[in-house]
């Protein structure tokens, strides 16, 4: 059956073979101009759901949000130093490309480090805070106290004055410690 229908396909074909090639054009232009309000999405995202209230909000924040690609530079050698100048180089002309195309550069962990070094007191335990805190205060009330004249002196340890070069050093200990 079928192949029948192929050799009077090909007889047609012989035939008038004008009628063919119409009866293709004919085809080909409804299918054209269909083809041309197709769009292509490359994006994972567009296999999302349009109806998840998540991909909704997902969608608006994307809007917003700069950039959509990320370029990974990675550089290896044997001297650290090197490798650090070598970013000191090449991080202000990646950001001379200006705002419109870089939107941050994450040069490694040294604005990080940095970031914690100068908040090393905000990470202190609540145990060390809680027992500096308890020292300085009965250094201070003693210290009142005797400058008041209401000290007796019936202590039997005298009063340990507190040194802000010690709480200091106390801190820059338990920052070396969670350093290792």
């Amino acid at each position: 059956m079928i192949e029948s229908l192929l050799v009077r396909l090909g007889e047609l074909q012989l035939r008038r073979p004008w009628w063919v090639i119409l009866l293709v054009f004919s085809t080909l232009l409804p299918a054209g101009r269909a083809a041309s309000k197709l769009t292509l999405r490359t994006s994972f995202t567009e296999l999302l759901p349009n109806s998840k209230p998540s991909v909704v909000e997902m969608r608006r924040v994307s809007e917003r949000l700069p950039g959509n690609a990320t370029l990974t530079l990675v550089a290896e050698g044997e001297k650290t130093e090197a490798l650090e100048t070598f970013v000191d180089h090449v991080v202000p002309k990646i950001l001379a490309l200006g705002p419109n195309l870089v939107v941050g550069v994450d040069d490694g962990p040294r604005r990080l480090q940095q970031f914690f070094r100068d908040h090393e007191g905000l990470y202190a335990s609540l145990d060390d805070l809680t027992s500096m805190h308890d020292e300085i205060v009965e250094s201070y009330d003693a210290q009142v106290s005797k400058a008041s004249g209401f000290d007796l002196g019936l202590d039997d340890e005298p009063t340990k004055k507190i040194d802000v070069d010690e709480i200091v050093g106390k801190l820059d200990k338990k920052s070396e410690q969670a350093k290792k």
